[in-house]
């Protein structure tokens, strides 16, 4: 006779045994057999990165995979090339069997490689590797005179301060104009993304053509007419560039200084 047994992912050592009677129930034999079952490695089939955004160079990678077990997968993660440069985006979360993580791509014209490697909880391990079927372009972004970057920029107490801005394609050397970017402003020097009402502080323009917080396009830029009467003479002010809305990705900052 047969019989149909399964056995879990290992490694593990298990035991079967088989017991014959006769008929009059008056003799029986058993036999056992130790059977060894070996750890599978997880396999990866499918890595991809996806929501590429331009202007802030935000990405998800999502890798899918198989493991028979009931493992966790502490260890696992991507790593990713973008033309000469290299990178392990991190961390990756592990939801059954996907693996995600954001990653930030670096401004430039490039292609890239991403490789995903699971690891289970026992060491063993699966990777495969995805690379992009055509070129990926981060936008450049940057301030132009009067505002630098990377300076404490002073402007006289009351007057305007002309803030434009150059956003172009890596690839092509182009001017981008079909984003919505916003200017925004918080106190002191800050180089973080604390939010823009700690302390809030109003945006305003002295020209009709600027609306509400949102930058214009100009010339194949973007531009906004600042008015420093709302400011405190000697203060620093970090101003911010954002992306998509008021509330948006913060993609430049600069800080100005008014004085009389």
């Amino acid at each position: 006779g047969n019989f149909v047994c399964s056995f879990p992912d290992g490694p593990a050592s298990s035991t079967v045994s088989v017991q014959v009677k006769d008929s009059d129930d008056a003799a029986s034999i058993t036999a056992t057999q130790t059977v060894t079952v070996s750890n599978v490695a997880p396999t990866v089939s499918s890595v991809t990165m996806s929501g590429i955004d331009p202007v802030t160079g935000n990405a998800t990678l999502t890798a899918a995979f198989v493991d028979p077990g009931a493992d966790s997968f502490g260890g696992s993660g991507f790593a990713a090339t973008y033309g000469s440069s290299s990178a392990y985006p991190g961390p990756a979360t592990v939801t059954g069997r996907t693996m995600t993580a954001q990653v930030n791509l670096p401004r430039g014209c490039f292609t890239y490689t991403v490789t995903a490697t699971v690891i289970d909880d026992d060491g063993a391990s699966g990777s495969k590797s995805a690379s992009s079927g055509s070129t990926t372009d981060i936008y450049q972004v940057g301030f132009k005179d009067p505002i630098r970057d990377n300076e404490r920029n002073i402007a006289k107490y009351g007057n305007v301060v002309p803030v434009k801005v150059l956003l172009s394609s890596s690839c092509s050397g182009a001017a981008v104009t079909t984003v919505s970017l916003y200017l925004t402003i918080v106190q002191g020097n800050v180089t973080d993304d604390a939010i823009d009402d700690s302390p809030n502080i109003v945006v305003d323009s002295v020209s009709n053509a600027d609306s509400g917080t949102q930058m214009r396009t100009s010339g194949g830029m973007y531009m906004y007419n600042l008015s420093t009467k709302g400011l405190t003479q000697g203060q620093d002010y970090t101003l911010r560039v954002r992306s998509g809305s008021a509330t948006g990705p913060v993609i430049l900052k600069a800080l100005l200084q008014p004085k009389k």
